[in-house]
């Protein structure tokens, strides 16, 4: 592919440095396929939001409407691109579980290619997380760099999405990076879930020092 093609509008979608890092880390769990299906969205979502103006027969309607919370919800999210809340539970088990490989080879980057497969199954074998935090409560891990830090917490991440593999009624964890917590920490965990947990859920803030 020429520079000129791989510049093209038709090879471009915007992406934040930290998931453009991820996609071009693992290729394999980002087929062209799904990122051609990511920017017909990104497409689609702006021209909608460019036809959302109102005209004034439509502003009367709305300022005489009375909304309740769910009311405003279903009216908003039929018009507003795509949102947490419009993703099913399997849709989510999903991502996470890709979100979660895509995080572990990141980490590997300086790992020899040959060797990143072995040290991700050696990882999968150390499956019991030695952080241990109980229901309602808050554990900071505070280590040198390099230490593992961010593998504890993602076993304990991942002890938490199997079991919201295998039980409906547990909360798939939210995984976090500090520099993605732009307002609150509750308003961060709602945009990752499309709404406040509705039982307990395991959060991960990481790379609390960048």
């Amino acid at each position: 592919m020429s520079e000129e093609d791989n510049r093209g509008f038709d090879n471009l979608i915007p992406l934040c440095e930290r998931h453009a890092y991820e996609i071009d880390a693992t290729p394999q769990h980002y087929p062209a396929d799904l990122l051609r299906s990511w920017k017909r969205m990104q497409i689609e979502a702006h021209a909608r939001a460019v036809g959302l103006a109102l005209n004034d027969a439509e502003v009367a309607e709305l300022s005489e409407a009375s909304f309740n919370t769910d009311d405003l919800i279903e009216r908003l999210t039929a018009v507003m691109p795509f949102s947490a809340r419009s993703r099913s539970r399997a849709e989510a088990l999903a991502l996470a579980a890709r979100s979660s490989r895509a995080r572990s080879v990141v980490r590997l980057r300086s790992t020899p290619a040959d060797r990143v497969e072995a040290a991700l199954a050696w990882n999968t074998q150390q499956a019991d997380p030695v952080v241990e935090v109980p229901t309602g409560a808050l554990r900071v891990l505070v280590a040198p760099m390099g230490a593992g830090k961010s593998e504890e917490a993602e076993r304990w991440w991942n002890e938490g999405l199997t079991q919201a593999w295998t039980d409906p009624q547990v909360a798939i964890p939210v995984w976090l990076e500090a520099r993605d917590v732009v307002t609150t920490l509750a308003g961060a965990v709602q945009d990752a879930l499309g709404g406040d947990p509705e039982k307990a859920c395991r959060i991960v803030v990481d790379n609390l020092d960048g």
